[in-house]
């Protein structure tokens, strides 16, 4: 007996919507990653957002959360994919040119904000791919040539159609500093029937050879690729209207029942995507919601979790260079080097001045710049009568002297951006001479609305809070920093030296201090291929005006390799005092 139109259609639907339930997640059975050298960077949560901010950095510090993010989000998580959702809208029917004429004061006003041309903006319309993920790495280094290959050790998520005849692929692809390094890789998902809904997959760009200077950006792109389904097949020879009555059923049921929660968001998007299609300017068919079908039904990119830990390995290690500093605004006001790791966020008001203490330096410094990135959500509904401009003034201190301040005007919003309270990205910059830090100092970020801004009705109308001490919004203070001169040491033996496989070499260092000090004696590895022991002295006390000379061996403890000089380490020796340091760059 053959099903009618209207019951083939719930069908389609009911099976979409149960194929995205946790409910059908079979335990995951980890594959340990291929052994790698070099730099792994790790993806971490990426914002879904067409508000043209720069692409997330990616981590050298492994994830630690157990929970796991995905990409294209699941309709199990309304919010993100409800966001996700708009991107796809946009990338099938939005026309500035059909919605806004060149010369709409609203237009101008997007193109001022975003630092765009009207066909700056239009081209990047055409180029975005809602199925694309980016996320990027500032290198912070010498300059060095790279070569070998780049691995991308991957995790996805594929159900029993992704895993049987219905495949989806993953598409690959590295830049530095916008140019494309070797070829798109795209390779087929591989999901084994038997070991779980999420999978690691390795793949290898190969034999890359490239080089990196200072602040170069690598960005690393994730593009999956749906393929088609049987779902998508079924839905595409089903009438519109059909499926939109259909759909709107579902939707009803859903949000009124109260068994399983989640069902109650799913159902919400649903009628989203329901009053979406009866927008004027949306034109969507039954092959657009076939692609929407595939979609959900097909595998998803997981990263941004220790169980799930989806990174890069590029050829080459990464010394960090620990005189740039980010301190994250977290919670009980404390300034911390440590990321937030929670997915809630933290709202300070800013009509009260809130501030942010740091650690005690450990050693003196010259500060040399500082600057800041707040998250802002506010409401400026009042400025529509004319009452004034919203400025947060940043403040940053040195104890309780003021180092500098900093202050962003508000943007003026609309009665419907203010309702909905988006939340914006505020730079602030601290412009100031270099200035001396003392050891145990504490620095302190002050931030509130200007004094003059006006409130009324309870806030109702004008209302500022920092977002901050959260994975999506990373509220922080850069600081960057230069050593002081007063500790001085001079290499007394040959920089560059050679050394025979399991033997050893002394270097002397000839160390003086301004102030009386304490001197540990650090080392830094910059570089290095096999097995060494770095013995260094232990601390000395050391008087205003004198010299000490120091011994450092370094030893290779594989003695089991017969080549002269086959091995190599690249070191910082680190003369270390309250007062400051020393550096001396060594290579064997």
């Amino acid at each position: 007996m053959k099903l009618n139109l209207k019951s083939k259609t719930f069908f389609i639907t009911f099976i979409l919507l149960l194929s995205s339930l946790p409910i059908f997640v079979i335990t995951p059975i980890n594959v340990k990653a291929e052994d790698s050298t070099g730099q792994t960077l790790y993806f971490t949560k990426y914002n879904i957002s067409m508000d043209f901010e720069q692409y997330p950095e990616m981590s050298l510090v492994p994830p630690e959360d157990k929970n796991y993010s995905s990409f294209p989000p699941s309709v199990t998580n309304p919010e993100e994919w409800l966001e996700w959702f708009g991107l796809w809208i946009a990338s099938k029917t939005l026309n500035l040119e059909d919605y806004l004429g060149v010369n709409d004061t609203e237009l101008q006003d997007l193109l001022d904000e975003l630092g765009m041309t009207l066909d700056e903006l239009l081209e990047y319309f055409e180029l975005f791919n809602p199925f694309e993920m980016k996320e990027i790495y500032i290198y912070k280094g010498e300059e060095k040539h790279v070569s070998g290959n780049v691995i991308f050790d991957l995790y996805f998520s594929s159900n029993l159609p992704s895993k049987l005849i219905f495949k989806d692929q993953v598409k690959i692809a590295f830049y530095i500093n916008g140019v494309q390094q070797g070829n798109d890789t795209i390779v087929t998902i591989d999901s084994n029937l038997f070991q779980g809904n999420i999978q690691e997959q390795i793949i290898l760009m190969e034999n890359l050879e490239f080089d990196l200077q200072n602040e170069d950006e690598l960005l690393f792109s994730i593009e999956m690729i749906p393929g088609d389904k049987l779902i998508g097949s079924l839905i595409g020879s089903t009438d519109m209207e059909t499926i939109i009555e259909t759909v709107d059923l579902i939707a009803d049921f859903l949000i009124n029942q109260s068994i399983v929660p989640s069902l109650n968001g799913i159902g919400e998007s649903l009628k989203e995507l329901i009053n979406l299609t009866q927008e004027e300017g949306f034109s969507f068919d039954t092959e657009d919601l076939a692609d929407l079908a595939n979609t959900i039904r097909s595998s998803s990119f997981i990263y941004n979790s220790a169980n799930y830990k989806s990174s890069v390995t590029i050829p080459t290690e990464i010394s960090v260079e620990e005189n740039i500093v980010t301190y994250y605004l977290r919670e009980g006001g404390e300034l911390k080097e440590e990321k937030p790791t929670k997915n809630g966020t933290s709202k300070a008001d800013l009509k009260q001045l809130t501030k942010w203490t740091g650690p005690a330096l450990t050693r003196n410094k010259i500060l040399k710049e500082a600057s800041a990135t707040l998250y802002i959500t506010y409401r400026d509904l009042i400025r529509l009568l004319n009452l004034g401009k919203t400025t947060i003034i940043a403040t940053l201190k040195y104890g309780d002297k003021v180092i500098s301040t900093s202050q962003v005007d508000l943007k003026k919003t609309t009665i419907l951006k203010g309702l909905l309270r988006p939340i914006s990205q505020a730079d602030f910059t601290f412009v100031f001479e270099p200035l001396e830090i003392d050891h145990e100092s504490i620095l302190v970020l002050e931030v509130s609305v200007a004094s003059g801004t006006r409130f009324s009705l309870l806030g109702l109308f004008r209302s500022v809070k920092l977002i901050y001490d959260s994975i999506n919004y990373q509220s922080n203070l850069l600081l960057k920093f230069n050593e002081t001169s007063y500790i001085k040491s001079e290499l007394k033996t040959e920089r560059d030296r050679k050394i025979v496989t399991g033997g050893s070499v002394e270097y002397i260092l000839n160390v003086t201090s301004k102030y009386d000090d304490k001197i540990t004696f650090n080392y830094r590895i910059k570089d290095k291929k096999g097995e060494w022991q770095i013995n260094t002295p232990d601390p000395i006390d050391i008087i205003s005006g004198e010299s000490v000379l120091v011994h450092i061996f370094v030893n290779h403890t594989d003695a089991t390799i017969d080549a002269y000089n086959r091995d190599k380490i690249y070191l910082s020796l680190l003369p270390t005092g309250k007062t400051g340091r020393s550096d001396e760059e060594v290579k064997i």
